[in-house]
């Protein structure tokens, strides 16, 4: 949450320089210097009744609150779930006309996105094949009917997520498909599991989007009992805690924290910013790794061009940082442990 010294209104701004400051309530520190040029022209008031205004534009969801002198969880409490309730009525489901009956949300210290994306596909995962998600797909699962199915040593556990995803954690006993990416999903069924059709299948990925996909082409290849893991890891992780929790390694998230542990705090894990992929403390000793350009990973995959590249934007980024400036592509994959 962000307040300004003086009455701010981005609509007044369009991307002039700004002739204010702009200050991080919880650390006091600047975050839009005066004089700064910020691109407000596509901003939108999605909400302002007085006590609070809530903007989105392509570059920030921004905006103020205004609350009473109550108790730190009252008001901590008051403060999340009115902006929760503007987001998702104000935003998603007035401005992009997007219907969503359940929420996941997670808390990160630091802005865990550079900016607000809404895309809109023809087909969210294009797979090949006479099958509709719509019409059928997997039984969704809740946490604890989970546990029951992926206890069970004749189910069949699959991970449905990328191979840089599954590198650092996972279920127990789950099949890997080592894929790049999930175009390579039928191709792994019809090599690796043709066989298995008359088995119970429990598939998960992140946030339950791709099983969404994958339940649905399995249906269609004939294997009989489907089901999925409902809202994925990360809400597994939200609602499971303790030893119920059956959660193995860290979890890869698409966003700056680069990875979350089982209970949804900031992992270990930094990223690649050749390969993308997350690199572990361990990673980092490897004779192939320079930050921001390359890791034992991706070395022999990015030429030396891409290389001089890369090593030309990792040194802006430190240079800005030393000045105490933020450099326009830095983000937590290459700032996260800087003297590393």
């Amino acid at each position: 949450l962000k307040k300004w010294k003086t009455k701010f209104n981005p609509e007044n701004y369009k991307s002039k320089n700004f002739s204010e400051e702009i200050i991080d309530v919880k650390s006091n520190k600047v975050i839009i210097k005066k004089g700064e040029k910020i691109n407000f022209l596509k901003a939108k008031k999605l909400h302002s009744d007085g006590l609070k205004e809530i903007y989105v534009s392509d570059q920030f969801l921004y905006g103020k609150y205004l609350v009473k002198q109550l108790s730190i969880g009252e008001d901590i409490f008051k403060i999340g779930s009115e902006l929760n309730e503007t987001i998702i009525e104000k935003c998603i489901e007035s401005k992009f006309l997007i219907q969503i009956s359940e929420q996941t949300w997670s808390i990160s210290k630091k802005q865990p996105f550079k900016r607000l994306k809404i895309k809109t596909r023809e087909n969210l995962l294009p797979l090949e094949g006479d099958f509709d998600p719509v019409i059928a797909r997997g039984k969704h699962l809740k946490s604890s009917a989970w546990n029951e199915l992926i206890s069970d040593p004749d189910t069949v556990i699959l991970d449905v997520r990328n191979d840089y995803e599954t590198e650092i954690g996972s279920f127990r006993n789950s099949i890997i498909p080592n894929m790049k990416n999930l175009t390579e999903f039928p191709e792994f069924v019809k090599s690796h599991l043709s066989s298995k059709k008359d088995k119970k299948i429990a598939m998960f990925c992140n946030g339950g989007i791709r099983c969404e996909i994958a339940s649905s082409f399995m249906l269609s290849q004939g294997f009989q009992d489907v089901s999925q893991l409902d809202g994925g890891i990360l809400r597994y992780l939200d609602n499971v805690e303790g030893e119920e929790n059956l959660w193995e390694g860290e979890c890869f998230v698409f966003d700056e924290r680069v990875t979350v542990d089982k209970n949804l705090k900031q992992g270990e894990y930094l990223q690649c910013f050749g390969c993308r992929r997350p690199l572990s403390k361990e990673d980092l000793k490897s004779d192939l790794y320079e930050k921001g350009v390359s890791c034992h990973k991706c070395f022999d995959q990015s030429s030396e061009k891409d290389k001089e590249r890369f090593a030309q934007r990792q040194l802006q980024i430190e240079l800005a940082d030393k000045r105490g400036h933020a450099h326009m592509g830095m983000n937590a994959k290459q700032t996260k442990g800087l003297d590393v």
